[in-house]
């Protein structure tokens, strides 16, 4: 609960998850970066901390998958979208910020 808290004073808004699946149901409207909210959410059982990204966050998230070609696929940049601060992205597991 200590760390996820800690996320919501950076404004960020987390949720529970387990493994990759969020624990909670509705989980997009009850993301937030209150400290009581989020320790009542965080009170299930849980694996680790979800973000919301999106709107709702202002984070962007890229993820490409390229099966067995990984030498051909396109540049992503922050050119390509309306950023203003440095992403991270993970192709075929290896993080690349940009």
């Amino acid at each position: 609960i200590k760390d996820a808290i800690r996320y919501g004073e950076f404004g960020l808004k987390v949720f529970p998850v387990r493994g990759k699946v969020p624990a909670v149901t509705g989980w997009q409207k009850l993301a937030t970066n209150n400290p009581q909210e989020i320790a009542e959410l965080f009170k299930c059982s849980f694996t680790g901390i979800g973000l919301a990204t999106g709107e709702i966050s202002q984070i962007t998230v890229i993820d490409i998958d390229v099966k067995n070609d990984t030498k051909h696929y396109k540049y992503v940049t922050t050119q390509d979208f309306k950023i203003k601060n440095r992403i991270s992205i993970s192709i075929n597991g290896v993080n690349n910020t940009l």
